[in-house]
């Protein structure tokens, strides 16, 4: 539930003759009573067909009562699909977000700056509310809720302590207050983490003044760099006010009558933090490594394996272990190198985050199956986390590395020759042929055999069976030399297979496995056919590699919105049907089917 309440904007269109594009706006205010101290935040919204990227920001016209504060915008698409007369009509729908902070400069009746939007030849222009300011709410002095940062100055996804203060006079008339939903509103500045889920109140004295205080506590990470405003947070309470009934008869004009008949009604009113400055640091870009991504804190690296004497082409199993104190969704690989002489399946991956001592802890596990290639005496690795120390300020690495002895098996890329196993070795003959005692048929000797047309097939046929043969082996040796080539060869099986286990899951599954699989299916494809590391992709390297490759744009979209929906079954708390699971399993074939066609 929001803590604050919505206003609509009143919207004025100038009307002129201008296209009619289909595109809509909405505009709301966060609040309509505000004091000195707090801030108003706009937001606009325009959505659309014909919304495309690089939307301008709606321009804004002055108001001598409001000074601007900042602003921001955000992206989002939905698909829509329409059904007319039987035929499925799919669209893509862009939201821009657009969102104006201000703050009042008087008390009284204030006007909002107006805003003017123009985009494509579409002109709408919104005429600013009025708000009334207040010099001071009458329950500023009975309730106070305020943040604050254990830095106020700190590199983006550096941890640090974020504590909200909630403090109720005692005694006074403010009843009940709500927990206020901190992390919901401040999502878009940190990823955050609850210290304890139990809140405890005190009374502490301040100015003389008892007062009940309650201290709810988050590990916080900065997601964005440079001055960054943190906007008011509203905080739900309610107040006990007191009506006294008006008597005609003065017998009962008593003490004890008038508290008897006094009709006690509450308020719901609200509350709002004072806005917060941080300072963000962006991360350095000299010195970055170029296989950074985006790890912050202090971590180490540790790694193992079931066996160390192995064959080749025989499966190791390989757990890469990272902790240490940090954000562990900063980073989703680490890098490995040699690893050209294995084939890799993508890793398993879990983690862990705990908080101790005023910060997190995190283990995050990555378990490789790898099946090695060339034979001899080498290491796995160096396997290497790449990480910015905030407390020293420069790029550091956590390094491990295994050494493992590789047989000659039934793979080998050393010498080119090929294993054969007993099962693969078969009676193809015998040395002694014996003399036949009896003649047999014979034939007639004075045909001649160039003659006949089987003559001329059995004459062409060896050539044409060594130029398939050749064309064969030239194709298999490709497959186990050329890894890009073979990844890309195979990406269709692989995809296929994984699908097969998930049309198992459909009916069985609670959902979050099977969602997990047809996940998998489709970023492996891609990573596959796209050359990329599975454990690493992100949807902005799949949307950008993706366009390089020719795929368009509603194409890419629809990926990126499958994805997006498969993270909501899998970690979030929606649960599907069987009848959804089964669609998402057809989306899935669907979308792999159409990146086969537009990635030829």
């Amino acid at each position: 539930m929001r803590c604050f309440f919505s206003f609509s904007i009143t919207c004025l269109l100038f009307l002129a003759p201008l296209p009619v594009l289909s595109m809509q706006f909405e505009a709301s205010i966060d609040k309509n009573k505000m004091t000195l101290d707090e801030d108003v935040t706009v937001t606009i919204q325009v959505s659309g067909e014909d919304v495309q990227d690089n939307v301008p920001f709606p321009a804004i016209q002055e108001s001598p009562d409001f000074k601007f504060v900042n602003k921001n915008n955000y992206q989002n698409s939905s698909q829509n699909i329409t059904v007319i007369n039987g035929r499925f009509k799919k669209s893509i729908v862009r939201t821009v977000t657009f969102q104006f902070v201000f703050k009042p400069v008087r008390i009284g009746e204030c006007q909002l700056p107006s805003f003017a939007f123009n985009y494509n030849n579409t002109q709408k222009n919104f005429a600013g509310s009025k708000i009334q300011v207040l010099k001071e709410s009458p329950e500023s002095a009975d309730i106070d809720f305020f943040f604050t940062f254990s830095k106020n100055k700190l590199f983006v996804n550096e941890q640090m302590v974020l504590t909200a203060v909630l403090r109720k006079k005692a005694g006074s008339a403010v009843n009940q207050i709500k927990r206020p939903e901190i992390e919901k509103n401040l999502s878009r500045y940190f990823w955050m983490k609850p210290v304890t889920d139990k809140v405890e109140g005190k009374i502490e004295s301040v100015n003389g003044q008892n007062y009940e205080v309650y201290r709810i506590s988050f590990i916080a990470f900065p997601v964005l760099a440079g001055t960054i405003k943190i906007p008011s947070v509203p905080l739900e309470y309610t107040v006990v006010e007191r009506r006294r009934q008006q008597n005609r008869d003065p017998f009962f004009n008593d003490a004890f009558f008038n508290s008897f008949f006094d009709n006690a009604t509450t308020k719901t009113k609200t509350k709002y933090s004072s806005p917060v400055t941080l300072e963000v640091k962006d991360l350095p870009s000299l010195r970055k490594p170029a296989d950074f991504q985006g790890a912050v804190g202090v971590f180490s690296i540790a790694a193992m394996v079931d066996k160390t004497n192995i064959k080749a082409g025989e499966a190791l199993n390989l757990k890469v272990t990272v902790s240490g104190r940090g954000n562990e969704k900063s980073f989703n690989a680490v890098h490995i190198k040699n690893i050209d002489r294995f084939e890799v399946f993508d890793p398993e991956i879990t983690a862990t985050a705990d908080v101790k001592g005023g910060e997190v802890r995190i283990t995050k596990i990555f378990k490789y199956v790898l099946i090695p290639q060339v034979e001899g005496a080498y290491s796995i690795g160096p396997i290497t986390l790449y990480y910015f120390n905030p407390d020293r300020g420069v790029y550091d690495s956590a390094q491990t590395e295994i050494a493992i002895s590789v047989k000659p098996g039934k793979v080998s890329r050393t010498s080119g020759e090929r294993y054969l196993s007993k099962e693969e070795i078969k009676l193809v003959g015998k040395d002694i042929q014996y003399i036949k005692t009896s003649a047999g048929r014979l034939t007639d000797q004075s045909k001649r055999l160039y003659r006949e047309p089987l003559f001329a097939l059995l004459t062409v046929f060896p050539f044409l069976f060594t130029l398939v043969f050749a064309l064969v082996q030239r194709q298999r040796e490709r497959l186990e030399t050329d890894i890009e080539y073979a990844r890309m060869k195979k990406a269709r099986k692989k995809a296929a297979r994984l699908l097969a286990g998930a049309e198992t899951q459909v009916a069985h599954s609670a959902g979050g496995e099977f969602f997990a699989t047809i996940n998998k299916s489709l970023s492996g494809y891609i990573a596959d056919k796209l050359n990329l590391a599975a454990a690493g992709l992100t949807n902005d390297m799949i949307r950008e590699t993706l366009l390089k490759r020719g795929v368009g744009n509603v194409a890419v979209d629809e990926v990126l919105g499958f994805f997006n929906e498969c993270d909501l079954y899998r970690f979030g708390s929606m649960s599907a049907s069987e009848t959804e699971r089964r669609a998402q399993y057809r989306k899935a074939e669907a979308l792999i089917t159409r990146l086969e066609k537009e990635l030829k």
